[in-house]
């Protein structure tokens, strides 16, 4: 880190997107070794609960022996045997926050937010400690979609829960993410997907871009 710290600038968190054959856990360790990681999202897609507890095996201990914290998107009976570090949710409101109010243990609770105000301002409500903006998977153009990247503006502006912005599958998308004023912002595909040639590459690159995205704090 250069001239901003990371508390006060958007920050990296990676979701590993679907693939066709598992992520090896030493090109993940590569990836984070390419700077600043906030969080790894895990989520479970269509994997049953067997392969998807092996990845949770072989990539928690990586990620969390590099200072990353560790979200699964998967039942929580699933989550809390492997030692991460929160949940991320894809549910209602109302699930939201019976869980969030159950503090499940004193985990993260992220939650994926749908692309109206109506449905963000309903997930505010249920209090996650971030609200995800966009959808596992959906970073399939080069840039952020436009719909999340509005609502993305608009939330950082009148809420005070921490946002995350899935941008594109471009590495460069994450300077239109940031700029919405996002605490944090997502990428995907550009890590680990199709386009990716070097993951650490990749990490590095983005977190060059967005050490020129400072949070304003304004009363």
């Amino acid at each position: 880190m250069t001239e901003t710290a990371l508390e006060d600038r958007c920050r990296l968190i990676i979701v590993v997107p679907p693939m066709e054959a598992p992520l090896d856990a030493d090109l993940l360790s590569r990836a984070l070794d390419g700077g600043d990681v906030a969080t790894l999202i895990i989520p479970q897609y269509g994997l049953d609960d067997a392969a998807f507890s092996k990845m949770l095996e072989q990539w928690v201990p990586v990620a969390q022996g590099k200072d990353v914290a560790v979200l699964g998107a998967a039942e929580r009976r699933l989550l809390m045997r492997h030692g991460v570090d929160g949940a991320h949710l894809v549910a209602g409101a109302s699930e939201v926050k019976s869980i969030v109010e159950s503090q499940m243990d004193n985990m993260i609770i992220g939650a994926s937010c749908g692309p109206t105000r109506h449905a963000a301002l309903e997930l505010g409500e249920a209090r996650p400690d971030y609200v995800f903006l966009g959808k596992f998977g959906g970073d399939t153009h080069d840039e952020v979609h436009p719909k999340y990247l509005e609502l993305a503006r608009w939330w950082s502006q009148v809420i005070e829960i921490p946002a995350v912005l899935l941008a594109g599958q471009q590495v460069e998308s994450v300077a239109m993410a940031a700029a919405t004023g996002v605490e944090f912002v997502a990428l995907s595909s550009a890590i680990f997907g199709g386009q990716a040639i070097d993951p650490a590459n990749a990490v590095r690159h983005a977190n060059a871009i967005l050490e020129k995205y400072p949070l304003t704090n304004e009363d």
